[in-house]
């Protein structure tokens, strides 16, 4: 595992790799805690029963966020704060198009949200222009080296979002996450990706985005808004 893997990142490590890897400047977490009748997982934060998570030998697995890879005692969690480790760039948006004035409006009250480190909620219908909108906000966090995730529940949302983001930002390294896709993590300064995913990170972003907070999964999910708050650093706000 690169060391890079774990900035701002849960990494699931094998207990008995953790020597082989030589980790250094990092923090090493129980996947699993072990309660007297039930099990918490330290990825999503959920609990489930020890009867429901048991697997043989008296060790135990999280039933709760399997699908995105199954955690277990024999595993570990390993993380380095993030480090804003980025290259600098004096001009990433590429976008030449033209707002309206009351689209201009708004991405301004954005690009004041952002430098502000205050919360934010964005209501507009579809075709508005939300995405362009947040186009100058954006600018602004890559040109300060901010780490940015912008988080969908739908996937189809993100495959959408991910080729528009990436022309609009020509010169910014951009990763796609989702359970249908195979590419492989690595750090970047943005990430797309769906909330289910978020679960992975830990205090990494520097600006949060979940476009459609009202959609289902994410809707009234205890662990997804769990992820959000997990995913961000302290003290940084939620924009929706």
């Amino acid at each position: 595992m690169n060391e890079s893997e774990a900035f701002g990142r849960l990494a699931s490590v094998k207990k008995t790799e953790l020597e082989q890897l030589n980790l250094q400047a990092g923090t090493v977490l129980p996947a699993i805690e072990v309660k007297a009748t039930e099990i918490i997982c330290n990825r999503c934060g959920q609990k489930s029963s020890k009867r429901r998570a048991a697997l043989p030998n008296e060790q135990y697995f999280c039933p709760q966020c399997k699908l995105l890879g199954r955690l277990s005692t024999l595993d570990v969690l390993y993380t380095i704060p993030e480090p804003n480790r980025f290259v600098e760039i004096y001009e990433p948006l590429s976008w030449q198009g033209v707002l309206s004035e009351p689209q201009t409006r708004c991405a301004q009250d954005l690009k004041v949200v952002v430098q502000q480190r205050k919360a934010h909620l964005l209501w507009a219908v579809t075709g508005a222009g939300k995405t362009e909108m947040l186009f100058e906000a954006l600018a602004y966090a890559i040109k300060q080296k901010m780490r940015i995730c912008l988080a969908s529940p739908r996937v189809d949302v993100c495959n959408e979002l991910f080729p528009r983001l990436k022309k609009a930002f020509q010169e910014v390294d951009i990763l796609l996450q989702h359970g249908r896709q195979e590419q492989t993590y690595r750090y970047t300064q943005f990430v797309v990706c769906t909330t289910h995913q978020l679960v992975h990170f830990y205090e990494a972003f520097d600006v949060l985005i979940i476009d459609e907070a009202d959609a289902f999964p994410f809707v009234n999910d205890k662990m997804l808004k769990r992820a959000v708050e997990t995913a961000r650093k302290k003290k940084v706000p939620c924009y929706c």
